[in-house]
């Protein structure tokens, strides 16, 4: 297969395209800094800008100082977890392991994946378009071939019937662009997440359930208030419809308003 027994590759990339040293094939730690100790914004791990109007721009992009897929500038959530669940002082999880802190974090989409699917009903999967390519016909001579007492022309078109009921039962995003970079156009840095192996798209870091893919919403926060809690932060809720999510600032659980 090509991988030594500390599953690196020939490339010296790991099955989540991270080196041996902890950076991804864009140069990148965990935390979204560079090899010299710089986010794509041009922050350093102290804090300090290297550009001007850098301050302006961490603004805009973590306004509660999280940005949209719920991290800090220091690449940690409000629970102090990297974007693979695991703590920077100790290297573990929420349940206190720390057995997949190196990978492979396949794994753990995976599972994440798999529970989503279990707990989603059939009409919704049914609807969630595919994004790998489309399964190619089978060659026209395995049904002479394989299909033993079978006229080959009534072979061929059952076969073709069921493959076209199939691909109609399951759409086909035609203008899916995967993300193969860990810097997106924002700036921010999230892992690339392996949705080409599963064959949907999951916007994994928005906090949408699968089949809730994430919309276009106004601003709603810009005039809600929180009466009962002055100091509850308010956050967009895009997960198939725009609602607003009050939470508690330092630890980022929700709460209810009084008078909302």
């Amino acid at each position: 297969m090509g991988w030594d027994r500390h599953g690196y590759a020939r490339d010296n990339y790991n099955r989540d395209h991270v080196d041996r040293q902890g950076y991804d094939s864009f140069g990148f730690d965990r935390y979204g800094f560079s090899r010299a100790n710089l986010t794509a914004l041009g922050m350093q791990r102290d804090g300090r800008l290297l550009l001007s109007p850098g301050n302006q721009l961490l603004a805009h992009l973590f306004p509660d100082g999280f940005n949209r897929y719920g991290y800090s500038a220091l690449g940690l959530d409000r629970r102090g977890f990297d974007a693979f669940g695991f703590s920077r002082d100790g290297g573990v999880d929420q349940d206190g392991c720390n057995f997949f802190w190196g990978g492979p974090h396949y794994l753990r989409f995976y599972f994440h994946a798999l529970m989503n699917v279990s707990l989603l009903p059939l009409h919704a999967l049914a609807n969630t378009p595919r994004v790998c390519p489309p399964i190619s016909p089978l060659p026209s001579h395995w049904a002479s071939q394989n299909w033993v007492g079978v006229d080959s022309l009534e072979s061929r078109a059952l076969i073709g019937g069921l493959a076209e009921k199939w691909a109609n039962q399951r759409p086909f995003r035609q203008d899916y662009n995967p993300n193969v970079s860990s810097v997106r156009r924002s700036g921010l840095w999230v892992p690339v997440t392996p949705d080409l192996r599963f064959c949907f798209a999951w916007p994994w870091y928005s906090g949408c359930p699968l089949g809730s893919a994430p919309v276009t919403c106004p601003d709603l926060c810009q005039s809600a208030r929180c009466r009962g809690q002055p100091g509850a932060v308010c956050h967009m809720i895009t997960c198939g419809s725009c609602h607003t999510q009050w939470v508690e600032p330092n630890s980022g659980q929700p709460i209810e308003c009084q008078d909302w």
